[in-house]
């Protein structure tokens, strides 16, 4: 295990340097998905579905953040899962 974890350690550098290049696209991706979503799901005002935006993006650490019922997170799950 201790390999393993050496491994990735050493691993680290290389991985930080790519992703740095994608960085800002990745987290602009988080927002627009987040946009889309209060956009084109909770502003139709449907039965069993939040109708005020319910989802947000935590900038920090790039984690779409889903707020209300079940139904929310379910219908935000199906709609991630086409991409």
């Amino acid at each position: 295990m201790k390999i393993y974890v050496d491994l990735m350690y050493s691993l680290l550098p290389v991985f930080k340097e790519i992703y740095s290049l994608y960085e800002d696209e990745v987290k602009n991706c988080g927002q627009h998905l987040s946009d889309f979503l209060n956009k084109n799901v909770f502003s139709m005002k449907k039965a069993g579905l939040s109708s005020v935006d319910a989802a947000t993006v935590n900038t920090a650490t790039n984690e779409l953040i889903v707020f209300g019922m079940p139904s929310d997170a379910a219908i935000v799950k199906k709609v991630i899962e086409q991409f």
